[in-house]
């Protein structure tokens, strides 16, 4: 066995590992296909409805953002907090197909993953 195969084999089981492993970890999306027709990032909910159908879950949230300000009456720093709504959609198509599942902020798709296959 040369250098070259040696190195091929020592590396194998990481492969086979790694391929199994990789439907299983959440994986960035540029678009979503439902039928012949694309939904990406920037586009509107009721594109994406009209386009891949209602979601099979709806997820709302929030994120709280600490902002800084300058008080100029008192001269010191307030904080508040800004709150941030965001949705997560969730698309199940079925086990042959991978989970979609979709962030979305003021009615408009900010990002997407996979999430493993449907059920």
């Amino acid at each position: 066995m040369n250098t070259k195969s040696r190195r091929i084999a020592r590396l194998l089981p990481s492969l086979i590992l790694l391929t199994i492993a990789m439907p299983l970890i959440a994986a960035p999306l540029s678009s979503l296909r439902c039928g012949s027709r694309l939904v990406k990032p920037g586009n509107s909910t009721s594109q994406l409805i009209g386009i891949c159908g209602q979601p099979s879950s709806v997820a709302r949230n929030e994120n709280r953002v600490p902002v800084e300000t300058y008080d100029q009456k008192t001269g010191k720093y307030i904080t508040t907090v800004e709150v941030q709504p965001f949705e997560v959609w969730t698309y199940n198509f079925g086990p042959s197909r991978l989970v979609t599942v979709i962030t979305v902020k003021n009615n408009v798709i900010e990002s997407m993953e996979s999430s493993g296959y449907g059920w």
